[in-house]
């Protein structure tokens, strides 16, 4: 079992979000008013009484984050050392016909 007890970084957000969304984000888990939250989000995911997201849910989400993050790796690399070993082989998804 992998054990993570750290946040994704604003660098591994980056990867997929705007410094803007990030910020955005992050100030309103921390209960600030943001003008621009909606831009980002739909009104069911704030709480409907307040208007806000319930403070630290930001720092959930990036451990959500990370540890997806340390699953990619971890299943690119026992995919990449089985393919070098011969023991994986390339493989058609029968989902997908035209593969």
């Amino acid at each position: 079992m992998i054990e993570n007890i750290t946040l994704a970084t604003d660098e591994e957000l980056k990867l997929w979000h705007s410094k803007d969304y990030i910020k955005t984000m992050k100030d309103a888990s921390q209960g600030k008013a943001v003008s621009n939250l909606f831009r980002f989000m739909s009104g069911d995911n704030v709480n409907p009484s307040t208007k806000k997201l319930p403070q630290g849910i930001e720092e959930g989400a990036r451990a959500v984050v990370k540890n997806s993050l340390l699953a990619i790796d971890y299943i690119s690399e026992k995919l990449y050392l089985n393919f070098r070993e011969g023991k994986v082989r390339e493989r058609k998804c029968p989902k997908y016909r035209n593969n």
